[in-house]
């Protein structure tokens, strides 16, 4: 994957990182940062500030640029596109649309250590 996060866009003179993957609210303009909002939810009564996004069409705008553009709206569209983008010879943006409100573990919460993790047991006994 080294190889592959050094390729550049070189017809169009852009530089920009590659296979990057990116996930975002399932609204492709609302989203939220993420861990931000959950913190908000979670531990600050569901006050929100300052972690609504609006963004982008980031697939639309990988191909604009020369760049392979892929987005996933559903589960099954997941192996799919993360084959895609292995198969490309040229920079590739995986787009993910999640649920604006999905929760990610494990993390860390306010005030705590790393060893105090939430959902880091619930993780291991996935794998």
């Amino acid at each position: 994957m080294a190889a592959a996060a050094e390729r550049t866009i070189t017809k169009t003179g852009a530089q920009i990182v590659v296979d990057a993957l990116l996930a975002h609210g399932a609204d492709t303009v609302f989203g939220y940062m993420g861990m931000v909002r959950q913190w908000q939810e979670l531990f600050y009564r569901k006050r929100y500030v300052y972690s609504r996004l609006h963004n982008p069409d980031y697939a639309a705008f990988a191909r604009a640029v020369g760049a392979a553009g892929v987005t996933v709206d559903s589960r099954d569209q997941v192996g799919p596109a993360i084959e895609q983008m292995l198969r490309e010879d040229r920079p590739c943006v995986v787009d993910f649309h999640v649920d604006a409100e999905e929760n990610v573990y494990p993390m860390v919460p306010a005030g705590k250590a790393l060893h105090e993790m939430e959902g880091l047991r619930a993780l291991q006994n996935a794998m």
